[in-house]
C-alpha cells in the first residue's frame, strides 16, 4: 500500500516537472525556513520540499519594493506548490477509511506535512513570503468533489492554489487546478475571496465558481475582484474556462453572498456605484452556466440608471443582447466611453412616454489620451433611451442628441 501511495506521488511529481535533482541545494542550516531540518527517509522522492522553502527564502529577501516578485522566485513558487500538491495527493490516498469525510481527509494531509517537517506558518505577519501558510481539505458544495487549497505566503497576504480531486476506485483523481504562476509582481498571485462547486448534473458533470483578489486588495475596503467559472478538462492544469470577469468593484465591508446550482451561479455584493463616487449599491450577478460557456441574466439592475451602468459594463456580446436595435451604433458608442481616461457621469433620467426612460450623461475626456477629433465625437453629454421590458431593460439607442420625441 505505502509503495502504491509513493510511487503515485512519483508520477505526479514527474507530470508537473519537479523533481528533486531540479531543486537547489538547500541554504545553510535552514535558517527562517519554518522546516525542521531532520527530513524523514525518503524525503528526496518528494521534491525536497524542505530545500525549495529555503531557495525561494534566499531568492526573496526583503527589497525596498515588495510588491515585486524577483525573478528567480518565481519557478520557485510554482514548485513549492507542486510539491505540496504531491504531499496531499498522498494524504488523500493514504486516508483508505475516511471516504469523503472531510475533517478526516483534512488531518491526514495536515500529517503528511508534519511527517516531512513541514510546519505551516499560518497567518504570522513575520511570515511575508515563501513559507508554506497551509493547506485546507474541505467539500465546498459536491459532495463528490474535494477542494484542497495550498497559501503560499507572499508579501501582504497569500497566493492561493486551488486544486479539485474526484474520487475513484484508485484513489482520489486531481481533476482540475485553478494557480497562478510565474507572474513578476503580487498582483499577479491570487487570495481566495469566496469558491463553490455545482452539484454534478445527469451526466456527472460539475463547475466551480472562484471569486478571487490580488493579495495586496485583501485588506483594502474596494478591490477589483477576478470571478471565474471553470469546468474540468483533460490536462487538470488547463481546466476549461467558462467566465473570466475582471470588470467589478467590490466593497470588502458589504455583505457577500455567491451560491452555484447545477447550471447557474449567483453573486451578491456591494459594488461601486458609477455615477456617484465613493457610494456603494447592491449588485447581483446571475449567469447560466452550459457547456461551453456562461451567459448573464438578467435583470441587470432595478432601474434604468443601474441599467445604463451594467450595461456599459458587459462584453460586447451580451451587452448586444440587450439592445432592441441596431446594437452595432450601440457598441461603437461604448468603445468610445471605454478609452481609459474617459468618465461618465450621471445627470438625470426622466420619463420619454410609455415604458420608455430617457437617462442623460455627462462625459469628461480630458484626461484620456485622443486626439482633439476623436474627443469632439464624445462631446461632453450622451443620451441613452432604454425600454423597460418585463422585469428588465433594452437599449434602444445611444446619442449625443436628445432623441425628438423626448423634448
Amino acid at each position: 500500500m505505502i509503495g502504491r501511495l509513493v510511487s503515485a506521488a512519483l508520477v505526479l511529481l514527474a507530470a508537473v516537472g519537479v523533481a528533486a535533482a531540479q531543486q537547489p541545494e538547500a541554504a545553510a542550516a535552514g535558517a527562517g525556513t519554518g522546516v525542521q531540518q531532520q527530513q524523514p527517509a525518503g524525503a528526496a522522492a518528494f521534491g525536497q520540499i524542505g530545500q525549495t522553502i529555503d531557495a525561494l527564502a534566499a531568492a526573496w529577501p526583503a527589497q525596498e519594493d515588495e510588491s515585486v516578485v524577483p525573478e528567480a522566485a518565481r519557478p520557485l513558487i510554482r514548485d513549492l506548490k507542486r510539491q505540496a500538491l504531491a504531499i496531499v495527493q498522498i494524504g488523500l490516498d493514504g486516508c483508505s477509511g475516511c471516504g469523503m469525510d472531510e475533517r478526516s481527509l483534512d488531518r491526514s494531509v495536515a500529517a503528511e506535512f508534519v511527517n516531512r517537517g513541514v510546519r505551516f506558518s499560518g497567518a504570522d505577519a513575520s511570515a511575508t513570503r515563501g513559507t508554506l501558510r497551509g493547506a485546507k481539505i474541505e467539500r465546498r458544495g459536491n459532495q463528490n468533489v474535494v477542494v484542497a487549497t495550498i497559501s503560499v505566503a507572499v508579501p501582504f497576504g497569500a497566493d492561493d492554489a486551488v486544486y479539485f480531486f474526484e474520487r475513484g476506485d484508485a484513489g482520489f483523481k486531481l481533476v482540475a487546478a485553478v494557480s497562478a504562476d510565474g507572474y513578476d509582481h503580487v498582483s499577479g498571485a491570487q487570495s481566495v475571496y469566496g469558491l463553490q462547486v455545482s452539484p454534478s448534473d445527469a451526466e456527472g458533470k460539475w463547475f466551480a465558481a472562484l471569486v478571487t483578489v490580488y493579495p495586496k486588495a485583501a485588506g483594502a475596503a474596494w478591490f477589483t475582484p477576478r470571478i471565474r467559472i471553470v469546468r474540468p478538462a483533460a490536462d487538470p492544469f488547463a481546466p476549461t474556462t467558462l467566465l473570466d470577469n475582471d470588470k467589478e468593484s467590490l466593497y470588502a465591508q458589504g455583505k457577500f453572498n455567491l451560491a452555484v446550482a447545477s447550471d447557474n451561479v449567483a453573486l451578491r455584493f456591494e459594488a461601486g456605484d458609477y455615477w456617484n463616487a465613493g457610494f456603494t449599491r447592491k449588485k447581483t450577478l446571475v449567469y447560466h452556466v452550459g457547456a461551453d460557456g456562461a451567459a448573464r441574466l438578467g435583470p441587470l439592475a432595478p432601474n434604468a440608471a443601474g441599467f445604463v451602468q451594467e450595461w456599459l459594463n458587459l462584453s460586447a456580446a451580451d451587452a448586444a443582447r440587450w439592445c432592441a436595435s441596431d446594437p452595432a451604433a450601440a457598441e461603437a458608442w461604448r468603445a468610445k466611453l471605454g478609452v481609459p481616461g474617459v468618465y461618465a457621469n450621471l445627470v438625470k433620467d426622466e420619463g420619454c412616454g410609455g415604458r420608455r426612460t430617457l437617462v442623460e450623461v455627462s462625459v469628461d475626456a480630458s484626461g484620456a489620451d485622443l486626439d482633439a477629433a476623436a474627443r469632439g465625437a464624445l462631446g461632453h453629454g450622451l443620451f441613452f433611451l432604454v425600454e423597460k421590458s418585463g422585469d428588465d431593460f433594452r437599449m434602444l439607442q445611444v446619442g449625443r442628441e436628445r432623441p425628438a420625441d423626448c423634448k
